[in-house]
């Protein structure tokens, strides 16, 4: 991973008092153009919730978090998760989101642990297991 002096820059300009939006994507957008996948991981935000006055748009939310599978941002592997859980802007694909949601688990994400979690209760794609399922549940906390 680059270490954008832009994302630095972008991440301090969100946090002034009153912040300027399009200063604050324009930094990101230049982090992300030099490799930084935490300003990637940014800007799927911004383009998910509209932050910063960035256009709301779902698909290029996700597609800039598809970037970021290989990553180690547990946050934007736990949304890819989702979003194959749920079939949000992709065919859903409950192997594909177990996959994803153990690497952001195993990243430290307490979601995802929620989630393999839940797997594990269900017996959902892995083998019902209620004690794996309790010490996944006990690494959500």
């Amino acid at each position: 991973m680059i270490d954008s002096s832009a994302y630095l820059d972008a991440l301090a300009e969100a946090k002034s008092p009153r912040p300027d939006g399009p200063q604050v994507i324009s930094l990101l957008e230049r982090a992300h153009l030099e490799g930084d996948d935490r300003a990637t991981y940014a800007l799927a935000q911004c383009s998910r919730y509209g932050s910063f006055g960035y256009p709301i748009d779902p698909r290029k939310a996700h597609d800039l978090t598809k970037t970021l599978e290989n990553s180690n941002i547990a946050e934007a592997i736990f949304n890819l998760a989702r979003d194959y859980d749920i079939g949000h802007c992709v065919r859903a694909n409950p192997k594909k989101a177990f996959s994803l949601y153990m690497c952001a688990a195993l990243l430290g994400d307490a979601e995802s642990c929620a989630q393999i979690a839940q797997y594990f209760s269900r017996g959902e794609i892995v083998p019902l297991n209620k004690k794996t399922a309790k010490a996944w549940k006990a690494r959500s906390k």
